[in-house]
């Protein structure tokens, strides 16, 4: 093995990813799947959790799917018990899942409000927590959660989605200092405009493609598999010394002057 390949491997680690059945998700478990880790790929599409599944197979054997719903409480906590059964050591949790639900400010609906927030935020601080007292026995472990734009700028229609991703920013920090003992690091990605079916309407139009395109220092949309990079880095050694960070993949987006 290769200074570099040691560096970054993933050999046998177990890594958790939310939302794996589509979009950013999809891409980072079949990206995953290339590095020779044991996969435990989640979502709550039966039928894009198996087209996952099937195609990270082709590449990797080590990998185990569930089928649930982050919307609801004991379904999250019976995955958890699940795990703990099969005495699996989690070296990764990826927070990967997450939804938009675009609504006009003085009509949004709480019930949008109130969805978002439990995909977004509180599933990824329910997994969090209980998954790092499994994580606390390997004396090596890290979190890595996926945030957004909208947790450092605010877009017009969409609230629920702004303030979720800017408080899953926070808590990562938080996370990352009570999390630090156990040398458990926690980190974030904070993804740009990447082309995937929650992005499809900006795609679609095309003065707001190009909008999005002339935003970026890049000139151009993102691509899921563009995320994979900072994803191993944050799951590998080579972060060791890394925790409470923030990683940006977004084409320059946040640092445009103009």
């Amino acid at each position: 093995m290769s200074f570099l390949e040691k560096l970054f491997n993933l050999d046998n680690k177990n890594i958790i990813i939310t939302g794996a059945g589509s979009g950013n998700g999809k891409a980072i478990s079949i990206g995953l799947s290339k590095l020779n880790c044991n996969l435990i790929i989640c979502d709550n599409n039966k039928k894009n959790l198996n087209a996952t599944y099937d195609k990270i197979k082709k590449n990797n054997k080590n990998c185990m799917k569930f089928l649930f719903d982050l919307n609801y409480v004991e379904q999250i906590e019976n995955f958890i018990i699940n795990l703990k059964k099969k005495k699996l050591k989690i070296d990764v949790l990826i927070n990967n899942a997450g939804i938009s639900l675009p609504s006009k400010l003085i009509e949004y609906p709480l019930d949008k409000w109130e969805k978002t927030y439990k995909i977004n935020l509180r599933a990824p601080f329910i997994l969090s927590t209980r998954i790092s007292k499994i994580m606390k026995k390997n004396n090596s472990a890290s979190i890595v959660n996926i945030t957004s734009l909208g947790a450092y700028q605010g877009f017009p229609n969409n609230i629920s989605y702004i303030s979720s991703k800017g408080a899953l920013r926070q808590m990562t920090k938080a996370l990352a200092y009570d999390l630090s003992k156990f040398k458990i690091r926690v980190n974030s990605i904070c993804p740009g405009y990447i082309k995937t079916r929650m992005t499809k309407i900006s795609q679609k139009n095309t003065s707001l493609s190009k909008q999005r395109i002339n935003s970026t220092l890049l000139k151009r949309w993102g691509k899921s598999e563009d995320l994979l990079g900072a994803i191993i880095y944050l799951s590998s050694e080579a972060s060791s010394f890394v925790t409470g960070a923030e990683i940006i993949v977004d084409g320059g987006w946040l640092s445009k002057g103009e």
